[in-house]
């Protein structure tokens, strides 16, 4: 019985001994009581008892899917889990029974089988703080947190990208542009692509690298770049699909600054090694200088946007003047040249796979004013317009193991690879493949289009198909200077163009026409044009135009030497209109001289029309230094050089070529051999010189008794008939000697 005075608490607590009491059964209830989870305290206010906070404690525990006591999990055995909440041990790991499930579930005791019912369990509430906002302070990296670390790296799926090779549209997610635009200030309508915005979300983010894991990416436009930037994927599996885009940077385009800066205070000379500026320059060490030419054809004529300039990397500046790495390829009048300055980005591209736009002639991967262009490990697909991979105006680019083939229509400019006016390039490895060029080396027509310029394409795979402009596969535009294709192999062709190119160490298909060229080339500069250790197939005639067909015209800049060495043509078709070189000039105004050292006919059935055949459509005479043909070989019969009247005045150097013939004295003062064929025809009388012998080939100052004057009875440009005279009255009846002959010409 309680006295419940109801006596207040008071400052110092209640003296009544009534109250004393009542409290001793209130805290026996509290403390001992097994049914009631509350009861009231002395002044009737619910307290919860001991018995009702481990209930609390309890159904917390069972809320958050634990409970204490974990059921053991014995192999062999079987085993029951009656609630979702129950815990199994096995061994030093806990897991709880994979929902949803129907309960109670049974266990086999066979590990391999009940694993698969069973998921491991963490700390949930850990988890569910590492996953908060601060959840990266509770982890340290070295000096850096979680996210500064997660931060080096923009996952374009931690944007929302879905990657499924579906066109899912912002208004799946976002009922207004208001709304998407909180997420994605770039968008600009509910019809914006997910991928796209999450990928340019990515790359707005300001990592330094952005990395799309596989999948395929679906993008209704274009991304752009304009700071340094590293893309990654995983590889083929890793599409960027621009298929949807249209219209203007319907690409993936990174692009740098160009900025035109103060005039010269002098002309750039040939070889310089620094440019004077009019006043100090807004130039930095590590800028690249652009010198450029604005008048149409002002590097070759044959084009409005050949135009001459060229790009230096800046090693230091003092004053008004900057010493540049390099040296100047050309002469660049100050009165006739701007000035820019590139302030490329620092692009690098590896493991992805693009696809470009159906409709918009344009590279899906694209890099404008570039400066440390890095692709590696680079596929393109569905290509059926322009390219599958550009760099334009950039300095200083490297693209290894590209495959990028094309297989649009012949109708206008198709392209595997294409580099547009750039410096200080190589390719290394890869395909290329095309209905025209499968490597494309040209350019556009705006501001700093200067030359392609020391470039070099190594190891590739060029391709292209049978259309009937007979199209190379390789590529030098005229805007060309010091380009080397070297150990490449070329199915079909490739053109030479522009100044100082180089084709080496290759294997060279001819075209599917009726001549089978393999190397072509019109728009040519000068300079020297070397073709060197590779092997030419061709199943044409080469009869109008040759095998190697070179024909530079009126814009010819410099004098031309084409250096052709060591070369072997596997010929089962040739005829004998056929001619393995052809150097055709088209009222050149400037030299053009051939030096052929090494070059080996195969397969070929007859004698072929010449080794050389060089001449000018246009002009009376050919204007030429020198042609020189020198260790040759193919079907007898075969000229060195197909002598022509507008040849018949150049200096020339062929072949040695030398024999001997056996004769046997009758009494006359004049012993001459039966005419003796030169294998390899000259263009013109060739210098020739007889010796004798014994006919075992030892001395023999006397035949018989009567000494022997050697003489050439008789040359012209396919024979010569040796013979001996008698110094002294006549040669006995019945004696033998040897004669021997050399031929060449050597007018130089």
């Amino acid at each position: 019985m309680r006295y419940n005075t109801g006596n207040p608490v008071g400052t110092d607590g209640s003296s009544d001994p009534r109250d004393l009491y009542d409290n001793s059964g209130v805290i026996d209830v509290w403390a001992t009581d097994r049914t009631r989870v509350t009861a009231p305290d002395r002044l009737g206010v619910e307290r919860r008892t001991l018995y009702g906070m481990e209930q609390q404690v309890a159904e917390w525990l069972a809320a958050q899917g634990f409970e204490p006591v974990p059921l053991i999990y014995v192999d062999g055995t079987q085993l029951t889990v009656d609630r979702p909440t129950q815990l199994i041990q096995r061994n030093d790991n806990l897991y709880s029974v994979k929902l949803p499930a129907t309960f109670p579930v049974g266990l086999s005791g066979t590990w391999a089988d009940d694993q698969n019912l069973l998921v491991a369990q963490v700390d949930r509430s850990l988890r569910d703080e590492l996953a908060s906002a601060s959840g990266a302070s509770m982890i340290g990296y070295r000096q850096r947190t979680v996210a500064d670390r997660l931060n080096d790296t923009a996952n374009v799926k931690d944007y929302g990208a879905i990657a499924d090779g579906t066109y899912h549209p912002l208004s799946e997610r976002f009922a207004s542009l208001a709304q998407a635009q909180v997420v994605y200030p770039h968008a600009t309508a509910l019809t914006d692509s997910i991928d796209w915005a999450a990928y340019q979300a990515a790359i707005n983010s300001g990592c330094p690298r952005v990395h799309a894991p596989g999948g395929h990416y679906v993008m209704n436009k274009g991304t752009l770049a304009t700071r340094d930037i590293v893309y990654t994927g995983d590889g083929y599996s890793t599409r960027v699909d621009f298929s949807m885009a249209s219209g203007p940077g319907s690409c993936m385009l990174t692009q740098g600054e160009l900025t035109q800066i103060g005039g010269l205070g002098a002309s750039i000379v040939k070889g310089a090694r620094s440019i004077t500026f009019a006043a100090a320059p807004d130039l930095v060490p590590g800028d690249v200088i652009v010198v450029y030419n604005p008048t149409n054809g002002s590097w070759l004529a044959d084009r409005d946007p050949y135009r001459a300039g060229e790009m230096w990397k800046v090693h230091s500046i003092s004053g008004n003047v900057a010493t540049i790495y390099g040296n100047s390829s050309s002469v660049y009048l100050s009165s006739e040249v701007q000035v820019y300055r590139l302030r490329g980005v620092r692009v690098s591209a590896n493991e992805m796979h693009f696809s470009p736009s159906d409709t918009y002639s344009i590279a899906p991967f694209k890099v404008l004013f570039g400066d440390g262009v890095k692709v590696s490990n680079y596929w393109a697909s569905d290509v059926t317009l322009y390219t599958g991979l550009e760099v334009e105006r950039c300095f200083d680019v490297m693209i290894n193991m590209a495959s990028t083939p094309n297989r649009s229509p012949a109708v206008n400019d198709e392209y595997g690879l294409t580099i547009s006016n750039c410096h200080n390039f190589a390719v290394y490895g890869g395909n290329a493949a095309a209905t025209r060029h499968a490597v494309a080396i040209g350019g556009m027509d705006d501001i700093c289009c200067v030359p392609n310029r020391h470039g070099l394409i190594y190891g590739m795979l060029l391709d292209n198909v049978d259309i009937a402009s007979d199209i190379g596969a390789g590529d030098m535009h005229g805007n060309a200077d010091k380009i080397t294709y070297d150990n490449c192999v070329f199915r079909n062709g490739v053109i030479m163009s522009g100044r100082d190119a180089t084709v080496r160490n290759s294997l060279i298909y001819g075209v599917s026409s009726a001549d089978g060229e393999c190397i072509y080339g019109t728009e040519i500069y000068g300079g020297t044009f070397t073709i060197e250790n590779n092997k030419f197939i061709s199943y044409g005639i080469g009869a109008s135009v040759g095998y190697i067909h070179l024909s530079p015209g009126t814009s010819l800049a410099e004098a031309l030497l084409i250096v052709a060495r060591n070369n072997t043509f596997e010929l089962p078709n040739a005829g004998a209109t056929s001619k393995p070189m052809f150097l055709r000039a088209r009222n050149s105004p400037r030299p053009c001289s051939v030096n052929i050292n090494g070059m080996h006919i195969h397969m070929a059935a007859v004698a072929l029309q010449g080794f050389l055949a060089a001449d000018d459509q246009i002009k009376a005479t050919l204007d030429s230094n020198y042609l020189i043909i020198d260790n040759v070989y193919g079907p007898a019969g075969t000229p060195l050089l197909v002598a022509t009247a507008k040849n018949a005045n150049v200096p020339t150097r062929q072949m040695r070529q030398a024999g001997a013939v056996n004769v046997t004295t009758t009494a006359a003062a004049t012993i001459a051999a039966p005419a003796q064929t030169i294998r390899y025809p000259y263009s013109k009388l060739p210098n020739v010189s007889v010796a004798v012998s014994s006919q075992s080939g030892g001395d023999q100052s006397t035949v018989g008794s009567v000494a022997p004057i050697p003489i050439a009875y008789n040359v012209g440009t396919g024979n010569i008939r040796p013979a001996m005279i008698a110094s002294s009255g006549s040669f006995a009846s019945g004696n033998t000697a040897r004669l021997h002959w050399v031929a060449s010409l050597d007018d130089i």
